[in-house]
């Protein structure tokens, strides 16, 4: 999923492995005073963007267990449902809730895609 995070986060990884990229080159040419330096600044960069991950993470995270819940309330009613419809208890009824929570997933996948 594509969200500004992720691309903010994406853009760093690149601007990285080009900061990685010039040190190699430095470093093959001699020019290690400036190799060194940039080497010092991959260390920061990559720092800083294994801690947006993590943040970005645990912003998936918690909205992750109230989607995790929502889900398997849903699963819970519809096995409910189905059961009822097996024992030919308010078919119609059963069958029109079944359809309702089918669709409540069906929601909750759709807005966890990208746009």
């Amino acid at each position: 999923m594509s969200t500004p995070k992720t691309e903010a986060i994406q853009s760093m990884q690149v601007t990285l492995q080009r900061c990685q990229n010039l040190e190699l080159m430095l470093r093959f040419r001699g020019d290690n005073d400036n190799a060194s330096v940039l080497g010092a600044k991959n260390k920061v960069l990559r720092k800083q963007i294994d801690k947006l991950i993590i943040e970005a993470m645990k912003d998936w995270l918690k909205d992750a267990q109230e989607i995790t819940t929502n889900i398997k309330n849903a699963n819970k009613n519809l096995q409910i449902s189905i059961t009822n419809v097996k024992n030919k208890k308010q078919e119609g009824e059963n069958i029109v809730k079944a359809l309702g929570l089918i669709d409540d997933v069906i929601s909750i996948a759709t807005s966890l895609l990208p746009i």
